[in-house]
């Protein structure tokens, strides 16, 4: 039961980074800048560790 959990938990997290990276795109795609894959990777990698730590932050915060 505890390996379900964690790999619906981590189907989550992978859906969350896809779909951030899927709303950064199109902006960045407009620009017309170089590396559109690696910033969108790089920024997709920041919003949702910046998510995470918001949502950890606020866990134990008492």
């Amino acid at each position: 039961m505890k390996i379900l959990m964690h790999a619906s938990l981590f189907l989550l997290l992978i859906c969350a980074y896809v779909g951030i990276g899927c709303l950064i795109f199109l902006p960045i795609k407009r620009s017309n800048t170089r590396w559109r894959g690696l910033m969108t990777t790089g920024l997709s990698a920041v919003i949702l560790a910046a998510l995470m730590t918001g949502l950890l932050l606020g866990a134990f915060h008492e």
